[in-house]
């Protein structure tokens, strides 16, 4: 009869058993792999790759035309704040505010009554000196006088009437005048008025053609040169662009900005722009359909499309 600990399976025993499952389970698993690998790798060896689908299109050539939108400020061609170069009083006011004047056109006199009557003085002068030159040429003529007198009577109308010159110059400096047509600002000055030298009495302004400052990044300089067309809109015509072209760039920069000036002309008496005859060229550029770009996982399809350097790319 057996006893209860002679029935009973050793530690050790057990132990055996366990890691001999353990080891069988482990080698099944690696077993498994292994075969799986190899059908896979048999699998891809014998597969084909299927024929790609590649669709044709015709490029056409599409007229486009590249642009940059920058913010620009709008000046006068000419402007000038005009000023006496004498002090006096104010005598009498020949433009009103907003009047469009001519170049040379008087706008201002300043009282002159006393250069004036100097200038009469000096004419009459001159005057009685050229009667005496003629006398003294005809005297001179039958020798009655010397070359000597001759001369000094010649010499002596010559003055007065750079005296008389002189005067003029005097009285032209109480004149105002426009050195170029343009608009005149608004006038404030009355008769009897006193203005000093170099105080700015009137402003005028030449607006047609009217400048048009824009500032462009550096990035897209090289793309700006002379000559090229500038559509300008303003908030005052929202549905009338105005054409003008680009007359020069200017050679002070920033950092971030280079400045470039546009031309537009306009009308000013009818109080609106005119647009210059300048037509817009596009530049023919290659339009691929979008039906063309298609992503494939096996093939990659590439197009150079070439333009004109000066075009911006989109």
């Amino acid at each position: 009869m057996y006893t209860r600990n002679e029935r009973k399976p050793s530690t050790s025993r057990r132990m055996t058993f366990m890691i001999l499952g353990v080891g069988g389970f482990l080698a099944l698993l690696i077993g498994w792999n292994m075969m799986g690998k190899y059908f896979a790798g048999q699998a891809a060896a014998n597969m084909s790759i299927p024929p790609q689908t590649v669709t044709a299109t015709q490029v056409v050539s599409e007229p486009w035309q590249g642009e940059q939108k920058s913010v620009g400020t709008l000046r006068a061609a000419k402007g000038a704040d005009l000023a006496f170069d004498v002090s006096g009083i104010v005598t009498e006011v020949k433009v009103k505010s907003g009047a469009e004047v001519s170049e040379g056109q008087t706008l201002v006199e300043l009282n002159a009554d006393d250069l004036i009557a100097e200038r009469r003085r000096l004419e009459a002068n001159a005057a009685l000196l050229k009667v005496d030159l003629e006398r003294a040429r005809q005297q001179l003529a039958y020798k009655g006088i010397s070359q000597a007198e001759y001369d000094r009577a010649k010499a002596s109308l010559t003055a007065a009437e750079a005296g008389v010159s002189q005067q003029q110059a005097l009285i032209d400096k109480r004149r105002l005048r426009a050195p170029f047509s343009g608009r005149v600002g608004i006038v404030s000055l009355t008769p009897g008025s006193y203005v000093n030298a170099g105080t700015a009495v009137l402003t005028l302004q030449q607006l047609d053609p009217i400048m048009v400052d824009i500032n462009v990044p550096q990035v897209q300089l090289g793309e700006i040169k002379p000559g090229q067309t500038v559509v300008l809109n303003l908030e005052a015509y929202p549905d009338k662009p105005f054409i003008g072209a680009v007359t020069a760039i200017s050679t002070a920069a920033t950092l971030i900005s280079w400045p470039a000036t546009a031309t537009l002309t306009c009308s000013e008496r009818a109080r609106s722009f005119s647009v210059p005859a300048v037509t817009i060229t596009p530049q023919p550029m290659l339009k691929l359909p979008a039906s063309s770009a298609q992503r494939t996982p096996w093939w990659v399809a590439g197009a150079r499309l070439t333009g004109s350097p000066s075009a911006p790319r989109g």
